[in-house]
């Protein structure tokens, strides 16, 4: 005689008070403390799963905030884009830290309509994997605290149609630019498909050139005001995060005592500038190691990120002496993307238990 297998799925349909209660578990986990818009949508499909009266449309206006007047599902994909991200999360966190949960939801690949299942519980089999240590969400998206190592881009041009490959590819941030090069800027529409994708946002204003006289206080102030310009009304980038300067060339330890200070006290005093109520931004440092070190220890800057050496192929003398660094600059790469093109990028990692002053956009 053989005995019944137990199916992992209970028939009976779960109660509303257990799938808030799963609903409240995934919104305060790890897997989705920087997933602000993936838990919104969530919500949305699950309360109203019975409904069957929402598509595309009214899901870009009444969860993403698109006009109701202008949004064209067809030329703005926010939805099918934060639809793959919730997919892509939900499996995550299912396989970590909600595999014990006694529910599962899954939104399926075609359609909206949300499957909610009972599971039997199981055993823990040994310690949980390792997973990214963030803070919880908040009604916003926070500014990025990442504690193990990321990898991410830089990048001189628009990452928006590239950033769901990008993502696909392992890339966990772009950084991308503020300057007086149009071109070159990122702007609210990249910004916002990057967060879609799930790509953590870092920017970095770059100077007028990389030679040691055009750094000053004046410039420093003229930089540091510009800058903030771009970051408060042009993105509405979040309070807390950061706007790294670059300083991309090699100055020695006079440099450093002379115009490199004098123009990171001009960023601070433009920063400081802020009225009561605007956002406050940490300011970053790029450079080598000895300029990112003087920077915040003199409390010039909150977050470093260390350069390359200027022949790029071997580290800079004083690079082993400082291992602070929130940022590193790596090698050169080039990355697949859609229709068989290449994209040339810059290639950066985190530092393990360093913030990095990221940010995401709603």
């Amino acid at each position: 005689m053989t005995s019944a297998r137990r199916a992992p799925f209970a028939a009976s349909v779960p109660h509303a008070n257990d799938v808030r209660a799963e609903l409240h578990r995934i919104a305060v986990s790890r897997t989705f403390a920087y997933a602000g818009s993936s838990c919104q949508l969530l919500d949305y499909l699950v309360r109203h799963r019975d409904e069957q009266l929402y598509n595309a449309y009214s899901i870009g206006v009444e969860v993403f905030g698109r006009s109701a007047a202008d949004f064209d599902p067809a030329d703005d994909p926010v939805v099918g884009l934060q639809l793959v991200r919730l997919r892509s999360k939900l499996a995550q966190y299912y396989v970590g830290e909600g595999r014990g949960n006694p529910l599962r939801i899954r939104v399926p690949v075609h359609g909206y309509r949300v499957r909610i299942e009972r599971v039997e519980p199981a055993a823990l089999p040994g310690p949980m994997p390792r997973l990214r240590s963030v803070p919880a969400p908040s009604s916003t998206i926070p500014t990025g605290a990442p504690m193990v190592v990321l990898t991410g881009v830089k990048a001189a041009f628009e990452l928006t149609q590239h950033a769901i490959s990008i993502k696909q590819q392992g890339i966990d941030f772009a950084i991308r630019y503020y300057s007086h090069s149009a071109s070159k800027n990122l702007s609210m529409a990249e910004a916002r498909a990057l967060t879609d994708a799930g790509i953590h946002i870092g920017v970095v204003w770059e100077t007028i050139g990389a030679h040691l006289h055009s750094f000053s206080r004046a410039q420093g102030m003229a930089d540091g005001a510009s800058a903030y310009l771009m970051a408060q009304s042009g993105i509405t980038q979040p309070s807390g995060s950061a706007i790294y300067f670059e300083v991309d060339c090699n100055p020695n330890s006079d440099d450093i005592a002379g115009p490199i200070t004098r123009y990171f006290e001009g960023i601070n005093q433009a920063f400081k500038a802020a009225r009561p109520g605007e956002p406050v931004y940490q300011v970053g440092v790029y450079g080598s190691a000895a300029c990112c070190e003087a920077m915040v220890s003199a409390g010039l800057a909150t977050l470093s990120w260390l350069a390359p050496a200027p022949d790029k192929t071997q580290p800079a003398p004083d690079a082993s002496k400082f291992e602070s660094f929130n940022l590193k600059q790596l090698a050169p790469a080039v990355l697949p993307v859609d229709d068989g093109r290449r994209i040339h990028v810059e290639l950066a990692r985190s530092n393990e238990g360093f913030p990095t002053g990221f940010f995401q956009i709603l």
